[in-house]
């Protein structure tokens, strides 16, 4: 019994230590979203998006493919956001059952689409725009608009009310005003 108390007490440490890193991770990337996003070129990100479109690779190399979205974010490759948007839903398994899930790290393409920022609102707008609320696609953009205002709840309140008044259809007016009322559960682990 004394050897799983022990056993028990490192676990929980660990788990812990995780999510503290998880938490530093995710501000450095809140720090930079406020940075603007550039053009990369062709040559810089035609490499990484063909490791990140490739299906085989998600399977076969999940974390060759979280590396080369990560990337993508980290360079601010403003010119891939409509690929990060297709990749939106890319779900990296963690491998330890001790880490707790977090969508930016479940989801790569959130955080790259975090770290370049406001660039990328237009594309997670007209993607909330044409999906069902409760998709988990639509859910990963409201996610990201999120972050990519730092938890600031009233700037990203707003900037979905002007979306809204702006929406091209009254279905697309309803689901961006829908992302008011799911903020709390967008920003819970999935």
């Amino acid at each position: 019994m004394w050897a799983t108390g022990k056993t028990f007490k490192l676990c929980h440490t660990l788990q812990r230590v995780v999510v503290c890193l998880a938490v530093l991770v995710l501000g450095c990337s809140l720090a930079r979203a406020d940075q603007a996003g550039r053009p990369c070129g062709e040559e810089r990100t035609r490499p990484l998006l063909e490791i990140a479109n490739q299906k085989d690779l998600q399977e076969s190399d999940p974390v060759g493919v979280r590396t080369a979205i990560e990337k993508l974010g980290t360079m601010k490759c403003v010119d891939a956001i409509d690929d990060l948007i297709a990749l939106l839903t890319y779900r990296f398994r963690l491998t330890s059952p001790m880490q707790p899930p977090f969508t930016a790290s479940s989801y790569p393409a959130t955080e790259a689409l975090m770290i370049i920022g406001k660039p990328a609102l237009p594309a997670l707008v007209k993607l909330i725009e044409t999906h069902d609320a409760a998709c988990l696609v639509s859910k990963n953009a409201r996610f990201t608009v999120r972050c990519i205002f730092s938890y600031r709840e009233k700037e990203g309140d707003e900037f979905f009310r002007q979306a809204a008044d702006k929406a091209a259809t009254p279905e697309a007016k309803e689901r961006l005003l829908r992302a008011l009322e799911t903020a709390r559960e967008d920003m819970r682990a999935d």
